[in-house]
């Protein structure tokens, strides 16, 4: 699942296992909705990708609560935020300076960009 569907990435080819949400529907996501207010299953998903949403969202720690419900167990979460640094970065964007509670997953992997990008790599 793709929370925050790219406009610019075509999931075609994948569409039987790949699902996407997004609040515009304009981009055509499988599910149009907002990841802090949606009514999707409990653990549904193997493998969430949830990059760049942290900007976005008004409450970035339900994000992450929302993506650890929808995981199923032993199922992965990938976490992309921007920094400070960020050279497109807009001034109505949040940044990310580690406000998230992951005590719920377990990290994988946590990879910084400089203070430009930030990656996180869970499992439920």
């Amino acid at each position: 699942m793709d929370i925050g569907k790219s406009q610019f990435w075509d999931y075609s080819d994948l569409s039987y296992c790949y699902k996407t949400m997004d609040i515009n529907p304009k981009i055509k996501p499988d599910f149009v909705g907002d990841i802090c207010n949606n009514t999707l299953c409990n653990e549904a998903f193997d493998v969430i990708l949830c990059n760049r949403m942290y900007e976005f969202v008004s409450d970035p720690q339900k994000m992450a609560d929302e993506v650890y419900r929808l995981l199923k167990k032993g199922g992965t979460a990938i976490f992309g935020f921007v920094g400070r640094d960020y050279k497109p970065y807009k001034k109505n964007w949040k940044f990310y300076e580690y406000t998230i509670d992951f005590k719920k997953f377990e990290i994988l992997k946590q990879k910084d960009f400089d203070k430009n990008y930030h990656f996180i790599v869970c499992k439920k």
